[in-house]
């Protein structure tokens, strides 16, 4: 491995409409023990859903502005300086319902789900449900 040093504005940039991230730290560029992604997420936004990843722990730290923060059946609100930590197989989901955007660095170990997200870009509805199964991320029912 070699190191690497990245800018700002650095690293392939995917706009999804109500989020914009970047991937600035892939899987080959740590040995695959971790990958790390840069999260804008616009006001008004919401996140997929509950879900769960069968193969990955997150952690998500907030930036600027807030979001909320669904882990389990505990929803928090998080502010610049906080971070939430999801193990895997917890189930959680986000949003942001606030006036302002949101901007959250999001690790991911081990890596590899940061391929989920540069896919996920430009799928159509079928690709995307292939790539949940691909990538063992279950989408919850809520009840």
């Amino acid at each position: 491995m070699e190191p690497v040093l990245l800018k700002s504005k650095e690293g392939k940039e995917y706009d999804i409409g109500t989020m914009v991230y970047r991937i600035k730290l892939r899987g080959t560029d740590t040995g695959g023990l971790f990958s790390l992604l840069d999260f804008n997420v616009y006001p008004g936004a919401i996140g997929p859903g509950d879900h769960y990843n069968e193969n990955c722990s997150k952690t998500i730290f907030i930036l600027s502005g807030k979001l909320k923060i669904k882990v389990a059946d505990e929803e928090k609100e998080l502010a610049p300086g906080e971070l939430v930590y999801i193990p895997k197989k917890a189930v959680h989901d986000f949003a942001n319902p606030y006036d302002n955007p949101c901007r959250f660095l999001l690790y991911i170990s081990p890596a590899g789900l940061e391929n989920f997200f540069e896919e996920a870009a430009d799928s159509n509805p079928d690709e995307f449900i292939d790539l949940l199964k691909q990538y063992q991320i279950v989408m919850v029912r809520n009840q």
